[in-house]
């Protein structure tokens, strides 16, 4: 009996049909970012690293910490050992007598953001959503951080990516090996570790939860232990115990909680109109005291939301609200700690589609407050509008909402809610307008302020 065409099942395509429409993804990022590898954008920054790479390259990889404080923890730090050891060094470690250095080190910045474009592909292409892939790849933001900055905040969001995908395919064991190397490769990963433990404690049992804690914290430890050994301990693991306080600001220069409500002469407060943030708030409450309880309770706030729908996929949606959080709650952060929020945000909105609007409006937030401290990013300086900072920050204080409302509350109908849900409604879709409301008045003035500076630079006005 001959099988009809029709009884066949379907064949698959070929995995270079699959994956063909992402490289013109990628190249569009390459060539982006390729045009600034020679650019050093912040030249401190590129000198603290081409500092420790000499250091390495001369007295050998392990003692680093021990000539240098130096709060990079290893991951990268030994990513600097290879540069350091293939470079051909000049009379100094100082970029302005290597110039031929600052492309060296855009590189790890540069391929982790590649790699972090093919994940939103690999994860969203089943949808057909090419666009996620690609607004990563021309994203303003990231191109300034990775390709003209060279900082690595793409590194350690990377590996957050990867933790969040392993926990969505219920592999809490390499969850948490990647959430190890995650916290090698920068500490700002420990935002996601409630994430990591309540996901894993309530899908998986508490077994699988504390073997995977100790498992990252050996990872850690064991990353941590060849640089300890030559260096000492304290000076090793001075990335973990001393990241917080090495800048005592209320902010530093990023657009959120802390920019909006404390005083400044000036757009960008660091480093010559400093509000230090030991200042009293209230009665004997300090403003870094504040920070840190807002984001003790906004954390915990999203636990709960967690803990009551372990089994959802929404991790990526609980992850980018941890990290909005983080930037616009405490005190001392810097503009960059937007970064894997921004990021996540692209693939939170393929698990809840309210969140396009935060995706989109963050994509200019977080580039604006970029743009004005990285003033050399040649995209066009009209499209910043440095007398809009406020409304900038007011607006992120909205986007914050938008994402925590996400976060906090699945979309539901109306008619499946709980009786006290049913009743709350109306009152949070009221909320919700006022908030949207203030989201438009503050995009309004962005865009007249933006109108404005367009007819300046053209000689209208």
């Amino acid at each position: 009996m001959t099988t009809t065409a029709a009884a066949l099942p379907p064949s698959k395509p070929s995995w270079w049909r699959v994956w063909l429409p992402l490289l013109p993804i990628l190249g569009v990022a390459l060539f982006l970012r390729v045009g600034y590898l020679t650019i050093p954008g912040h030249e401190s920054d590129l000198n603290y690293y081409s500092e420790r790479a000499w250091s390495m390259n001369r007295y050998g990889w392990f003692s680093v910490y021990r000539l240098h404080t130096t709060d990079a923890p290893p991951l990268y730090i030994t990513l600097l050992g290879f540069i350091g050891s293939i470079y051909q060094w000049g009379s100094s470690p100082n970029i302005t007598d290597n110039p031929d250095l600052v492309p060296l080190l855009k590189i790890v910045p540069i391929c982790a953001d590649l790699v972090i474009i093919s994940l939103a592909y690999a994860y969203s292409r089943r949808s057909g959503r090419l666009i996620i892939p690609a607004a990563l790849a021309i994203f303003p933001g990231l191109v300034i951080v990775s390709g003209l900055w060279g900082q690595v905040d793409s590194l350690f969001t990377m590996l957050v990516i990867l933790t969040l995908l392993a926990l969505r395919r219920d592999k809490p064991g390499w969850a948490w090996a990647l959430f190890g190397l995650a916290m090698l490769a920068k500490f700002q990963s420990i935002v996601i570790a409630p994430l990591v433990l309540v996901l894993t404690f309530r899908r998986h049992g508490w077994r699988s939860a504390l073997g995977g804690a100790l498992g990252a914290a050996l990872i850690v430890f064991l990353g941590v232990l060849p640089y300890a050994l030559s260096s000492e301990f304290a000076p090793a693991f001075y990335p973990y115990l001393n990241a917080v306080d090495k800048y005592p600001a209320a902010t530093m220069n990023a657009f959120n909680l802390w920019y909006l409500v404390t005083p400044h002469r000036v757009f960008l407060p660091w480093p010559h109109d400093i509000y230090w943030d030991a200042q009293k708030l209230i009665g004997t409450i300090t403003v870094h005291q504040a920070g840190l309880a807002a984001l003790g309770i906004y954390t915990l706030l999203i636990m709960a939301a967690m803990w009551r729908s372990p089994h959802a996929r929404r991790e990526f949606v609980w992850a980018a609200a941890l990290y909005f959080g983080f930037f616009m709650l405490p005190s001392q952060i810097h503009e960059r700690y937007l970064y894997a929020a921004a990021v996540l945000l692209w693939f939170a909105v393929l698990q809840d589609r309210r969140l396009w609007l935060a995706t989109g409006a963050t994509v200019y937030t977080f580039s604006h407050n970029l743009n004005m401290v990285l003033w050399t990013f040649p995209i066009g300086w009209w499209l910043w509008a440095r007398d809009a900072t406020m409304a900038i920050t007011i607006l992120n204080l909205g986007l914050l909402v938008e994402v925590t409302r996400c976060a906090l509350f699945p979309p539901i109908r109306a008619q499946a809610a709980a009786p006290l849900h049913q009743r709350l409604i109306p009152l949070g879709r009221a909320l919700l307008r006022i908030n949207r409301l203030v989201i438009l008045g503050c995009g309004l003035v962005v865009f007249i302020h933006l109108v404005h500076r367009i007819l300046y630079g053209i000689g209208l006005v």
